[in-house]
């Protein structure tokens, strides 16, 4: 009897001493809806409104910066506040997305067959609340970052999110956005690190922006790039 306890208390202190021992990492996922400094407020699936706050250690996989209406998935040791709403402490923030048109929805799977911009024809499954997007529509799908070895390949989607676009030429490149278009029919576009570039930005290229359809009021009126295909990027399967 003794001689088990015994072991019983060195299997737990050998649980306490060690580094990966009591670690324990737990995920939330969600639409980021707010920023601020240090920390972002997270639309969770499961809790609600959560606020993740992040420093130099936390990683970042997928984006640089939390950035509102992107979907993420965030990792943390699984201690969470009291307050309201509760604070959580990022380890890890990812954000796994595929971009593409649909060709196609499957009404039996509940799915959409896209055409992306790096793997050619991908499965998407559906969440069961999810729309259904007719061929034609350009979407960003979250997923997990798991895929499988099918052909076509298939992914989990979390969350999609459906583009509108602005076609023209650009007029003037500049640090943090480019001007498409002249006079009347101008409209700044706005980008950072977070903005997928297909290409390269220069006066004269002919180019497609995808953006969430908010466009501002002033003159020129101004979206976000969320996304920015040249012409001459052959990569759209």
């Amino acid at each position: 009897m003794k001689k088990t306890i015994a072991l019983l208390l060195a299997a737990l202190l050998m649980t306490v001493l060690l580094p990966g021992g009591a670690q324990t990492q737990e995920t939330l996922q969600g639409t980021i809806t707010e920023t601020s400094d240090g920390r972002f407020l997270l639309a969770d699936d499961t809790y609600g409104e959560v606020w993740i706050a992040y420093d130099d250690t936390t990683e970042w996989e997928g984006l640089s910066a939390p950035q509102t209406n992107l979907y993420v998935t965030v990792a943390y040791n699984g201690v969470m506040t009291r307050s309201m709403p509760p604070q959580a402490q990022a380890l890890r923030v990812s954000r796994h997305t595929l971009s593409g048109m649909v060709l196609a929805y499957d009404g039996d799977m509940h799915a959409l067959l896209l055409a992306t911009l790096t793997l050619g024809e991908v499965l998407v499954l559906l969440p069961g609340a999810a729309e259904a997007y007719p061929p034609g529509d350009f979407v960003t799908v979250a997923y997990n970052g798991v895929m499988t070895m099918s052909y076509p390949g298939q992914v989990n989607a979390l969350a999609v999110h459906r583009h509108e676009s602005l076609t023209g030429v650009i007029a003037a490149v500049e640090d943090g956005h480019i001007m498409i278009g002249e006079g009347d029919a101008a409209v700044w576009v706005n980008i950072d690190d977070n903005t997928r570039l297909y290409g390269e930005l220069y006066a004269g290229e002919r180019v497609v922006v995808y953006y969430s359809g908010v466009m501002t009021l002033s003159m020129p009126p101004q979206i976000y790039g969320e996304i920015i295909l040249t012409f001459d990027y052959s990569g759209l399967n």
